[in-house]
């Protein structure tokens, strides 16, 4: 959890103060300069958007997943914010974890599987939080 934590904090940052044309006083001086006035994103080429990090060879909304967009030449990353029942931010798109985690193999967690209904259909795994 506090890699993923990290590693959204590292693109967001990267990402506003580094990783875009659209601020050059940023770049130059290293920091936001306040008074800079902001100008629109340029639109003279499409933008390379990471949807959930660079999926299909690594699992989405991980950490390996926005680092290897990054090294693919994202312009953004396009990644959805949920709460978990304890109340940490976590980045994830799915309601379970099924899918892109190990969850199912590990024997700490099989009491915390549960069946919920999800947009009008049960739905059985484990949850991100409800």
């Amino acid at each position: 959890m506090d890699s993923l934590w990290h590693a959204s904090v590292i693109v967001l940052v990267l990402l506003t103060i580094g990783g875009s044309d659209a601020n050059p006083a940023a770049r130059r001086h290293g920091q936001l300069d306040v008074n800079h006035k902001k100008q629109p994103l340029q639109t003279s080429r499409p933008y390379n958007i990471a949807h959930r990090g660079s999926n299909g060879e690594i699992p989405e909304e991980t950490a390996a997943a926005y680092l290897r967009a990054i090294e693919e030449g994202a312009d953004f990353i396009e990644t959805d914010i949920l709460a978990s029942e304890d109340g940490h931010l976590i980045c994830f798109h799915d309601v379970t974890l099924d899918d892109t985690t190990d969850i199912a193999n590990r024997t700490e967690f099989v009491g915390r599987k549960r069946t919920y209904e999800v947009q009008g259909v049960n739905m059985t795994g484990w949850f991100t939080g409800m």
